[in-house]
């Protein structure tokens, strides 16, 4: 949903970035790969439209930084830190690292939080949702 409203490079370094974190923690679980996976399928970029570049964070950052809205900074560490807590575990490479890009991204001080406070939210409904559906 989010993702739609990027420009096809910042798909791509977005894609970079998903992989370069999701591998911080030497743990590439099966819910950061189903993530990351949507996440191609939301932006229509199949393995065949985009192969991963192995690109360093520097470099992610620095062409983010010199392309991107503030919006679209915002957008993409909403999805970055929905994929972070994909394995139900924040650790501490991974919350560091936001904690990195929130300041690269110059973003203010208190988004991490209001980000985590809206997505346990949105879990929260998706449950009640499914809930609903199952008849529970």
């Amino acid at each position: 949903m989010l993702l739609n409203h990027l420009s096809e490079r910042e798909k791509e370094l977005f894609l970079e970035l998903c992989h370069l974190i999701a591998n911080i923690d030497q743990e590439y679980s099966q819910e950061e790969m189903s993530y990351i996976e949507d996440y191609r399928s939301e932006m229509g970029l199949s393995e065949y439209d985009y192969s991963l570049q192995g690109l360093s964070y520097s470099e992610i950052v620095h062409e983010i930084r010199s392309i991107s809205s503030k919006e679209n900074r915002r957008r993409i560490i909403i999805e970055i830190m929905a994929l972070v807590k994909a394995d139900g575990r924040l650790h501490d490479h991974e919350n560091e690292l936001l904690n990195r890009l929130k300041g690269d991204f110059d973003l203010e001080g208190d988004i991490l939080k209001r980000i985590i406070g809206a997505l346990d939210e949105v879990t929260k409904a998706y449950g009640e949702i499914y809930a609903i559906v199952e008849g529970r």
